[in-house]
């Protein structure tokens, strides 16, 4: 991976922002989101070992709550991820007005010699989520399906970790 950024494990629920009647909410919150990103870490590390040119991997909620980040700066992260969720969000709204599945999901954002995809990753019992790789100077196609095994990755290794 080309970034030097450090990574960036959970994202931290603030009191104020639990759900009401819900007081321990953010404290589990914490401990989830750091061990689902732990455990995500080692995948978007060999993404970004595999495809020469990723800048960026990103696994966050559907909601846009980080779990792992790397290539992105702190300061940056819960931004990136809360945009990450609300492109992902839009794109299944439009594939279910269309009435078509949103299982599978992906959006492609490019511009220029640059690419970002994002996935759905779907773990059942626990919920969805997006991961997200962007790069440059690297072919389209490659770096779709690089993400796409990733998320398989991910899924694999998070469902027989319920087990």
């Amino acid at each position: 991976m080309t970034a030097t950024a450090e990574a960036s494990l959970g994202s931290r629920v603030e009191p104020h922002e639990a759900a009401r009647g819900e007081p321990t909410a953010s404290p589990d919150w914490d401990v989830l989101s750091r061990l689902l990103g732990s455990a995500a870490q080692p995948e978007l590390e060999a993404l970004g070992e595999r495809v020469e040119g990723v800048e960026a991997v990103l696994f966050c909620t559907a909601d846009g709550l980080n779990l792992c980040t790397l290539g992105v700066f702190e300061r940056d992260v819960g931004r990136l991820s809360a945009l990450t969720g609300s492109i992902f969000s839009v794109a299944t709204a439009l594939r279910k007005a269309a009435r078509a599945d949103a299982h599978g999901l992906s959006v492609h954002l490019s511009a220029e010699d640059s690419h970002t995809i994002l996935v759905s990753v779907e773990l059942p019992g626990v919920g969805s989520f997006v991961l997200g790789a962007h790069a440059t100077d690297v072919q389209h196609g490659v770096l779709l399906v690089e993400t796409r095994r990733t998320a398989e990755a991910i899924t694999q290794k998070l469902s027989t970790a319920d087990r």
